[in-house]
């Protein structure tokens, strides 16, 4: 390039060559780069997802899902492997829980994901999905759950969430040594003639009781509620049916995962409960642990008590309490409960007790307007027809038999208040009855078990059911083998989330996962096309908190750079 124009430059025998240099100042690179920018506009701009999706892989990849599944699976199909399925599976529980499986290969190139890792479109339709599921559970090899057999029994299953498990105990180092237990239900809109065994009516926590349903038991660590074991089901069956079989399930998880435990207790709540089943688990046959000769397992249970079961601990006055807790009032002591020696404590709330009654006199009122309703306009019939449907209505009524009802002479209705089924239940007013076969525990740790811990678990349930979490319900797979792999998913996003959750909260980061997913999906990578060879990449400029989760999960590492971003390396192939 020549410096002035007007030179001639070197021509035939001018002599040798001159090289003459002029240095032009051009600014700071920063500054360089803001001139290019400001003169050239981009021909595109797009938006793709990169914080929450990018914080979510962190995860899984931290904690080696792929290769867990792939471990206990072994690739038969071409392209990626069924551990890939799972994982991504996982990702879009957390991420984009409304999409379909049909919609998810349309959903992922909305995400930074596919610039890290191939993932060829036509291997993210359903069929690919669902094919490589049925590797982790075949539907001719299901065994179909039925009375005698209501849990879905897949071994690979449980290899998988243990060998995860294992991974997660290298990395964290979690007590294992006292559980939370609890069971609920997911409600589906399967048709009567849908083939899905496990799927039957039964009572349903959402209210849906005219839905098929499947039964989802958990077990979870008491100390941050982690799910440690899942079972699915039959919806037609009651918990304590199930217990044994449960309990079997994770002192066999929890002995396999810490060969040296000595000690296990279970918090699980009053509808698991039956002598039979204490006994069962108390006597259960685990071997010894490996760092104390012969000494075996021992299990405890905290629990609630049932307090129509136990009227004598209720006509006790207020008076014989022996202690205070904040508005509690407390009474302790040893007694025999489902045959075995425990330690059993009953509260009283003043405040709960007054809700309770004020919740009771609406339903007497209710129940008197429903069936006064029910004789003003069943005008028709004998008398005798008219007062078995109006026995039959009060049946059914919660505040039913707090009244007893006659007919007079003239055809009206004659109230009495049932005194004496009302003074019984004043009496289970604002008293809630707990135990415990631990012995050594004070009233303080078993307060705190059962009122402040076990409820994890509950919450751990709301999250699977929250629609902008991971939306576990309804339902839309109806055979069983893919609604076990379904729920496996659900459960190991539950778990990548709760571990998410749990490094945020122990760096000072108190946020709900909600809170923390909107922050995260807040902070996307946008891709500006300058012409039709280059494309530059960006991050939004995070705010405060989200400067703080980017430096948590170490974002970074999936960051655009100039040297290009670093890959992603799974097993798929």
């Amino acid at each position: 390039m020549k410096i002035h124009p007007g030179s001639t430059g070197k021509g035939p025998g001018s002599g040798p060559s001159q090289v003459k240099t002029e240095s032009i100042y051009l600014g700071t690179a920063d500054q360089v780069r803001e001139r290019c920018r400001a003169g050239i506009a981009p021909q595109k701009v797009q938006a793709k997802a990169f914080g929450w999706v990018m914080t979510v892989w962190g995860m899984i990849d931290t904690l080696g899902l792929v290769d867990a599944v792939d471990q206990q699976v072994p690739k038969r199909h071409p392209g990626l492997s069924p551990g890939v399925y799972v994982a991504l599976g996982v990702l879009a529980k957390l991420c984009a829980p409304a999409t379909s499986w049909r919609g998810f290969g349309a959903w992922i190139q909305k995400t930074v994901l596919p610039q890290h890792w191939a993932l060829p479109p036509s291997l993210l339709d359903a069929q690919n999905f669902w094919d490589h599921w049925d590797l982790l559970c075949p539907e001719t090899t299901m065994p179909p759950t039925n009375a005698d057999a209501p849990i879905l029994d897949t071994d690979t299953v449980f290899r998988v969430e243990e060998a995860v498990w294992k991974t997660v105990q290298d990395r964290y180092h979690l007590r294992l040594d006292e559980v939370l237990y609890e069971a609920t239900n997911c409600f589906t809109f399967f048709q009567p003639q849908t083939p899905a065994t496990v799927a039957q009516k039964g009572h349903n926590k959402a209210g849906r009781d005219d839905h098929r349903q499947i039964g989802l038991a958990l077990a979870a660590t008491r100390q941050d509620g982690l799910p440690l074991l899942s079972l699915v089901y039959q919806g037609n069956r009651h918990d304590a049916k199930l217990f044994p079989e449960s309990m079997t399930r994770l002192v066999d998880r929890v002995t396999h995962l810490n060969r040296s435990a000595h000690h296990l207790l279970i918090i699980c709540d009053r509808g698991n409960h039956s002598e039979k089943n204490f006994r069962d688990l108390i006597d259960h046959p685990v071997p010894a642990p490996t760092d104390t000769a012969g000494e075996r397992l021992r299990i405890d249970v905290v629990g609630g008590l049932i307090a129509t079961h136990h009227r004598d601990l209720l006509k006790k006055p207020l008076t014989a309490y022996q202690d205070t807790r904040e508005a509690l009032k407390v009474w302790h002591g040893q007694r025999t409960v489902f045959g075995l020696n425990a330690t059993v404590v009953m509260t009283f709330h003043a405040g709960l007790a007054q809700k309770q009654r004020h919740a009771l006199q609406h339903q007497i009122q209710q129940a008197h307007d429903r069936l006064q309703e029910y004789w003003d306009h069943r005008t028709r019939g004998s008398l005798e027809a008219r007062q078995a449907g109006l026995a039959a209505l009060q049946a059914t009524l919660r505040g039913g038999r707090y009244w007893t009802v006659t007919v007079n002479d003239t055809g009206k209705l004659v109230w009495r208040a049932n005194r004496a089924a009302r003074a019984a239940r004043y009496q289970e007013h604002g008293k809630r009855l707990l135990f415990t076969t631990d012995l050594t525990l004070t009233v303080d740790e078993i307060l705190t078990a059962y009122n402040h811990d076990k409820p994890r678990v509950e919450d751990a349930f709301r999250t699977l059911k929250a629609p902008d979490l991971i939306r576990i319900q309804p339902i839309r797979h109806w055979t069983d083998s893919k609604i076990r792999v379904y729920a496996l998913i659900c459960v190991l996003a539950l778990l990548v989330l709760k571990l998410l959750d749990r490094s945020a909260r122990q760096a000072e980061l108190v946020m709900s996962p909600a809170v923390m997913k909107t922050e995260l999906e807040d902070l996307q990578e946008i891709y500006l096309e300058m012409n039709p060879t280059t494309i530059q990449r960006v991050l939004t400029t995070p705010s405060t908190i989200q400067h703080k989760l980017f430096k948590l999960f170490d974002l970074d590492r999936y960051a655009p750079k100039e040297s290009g971003a670093v890959p992603i390396h799974l097993a798929n192939g």
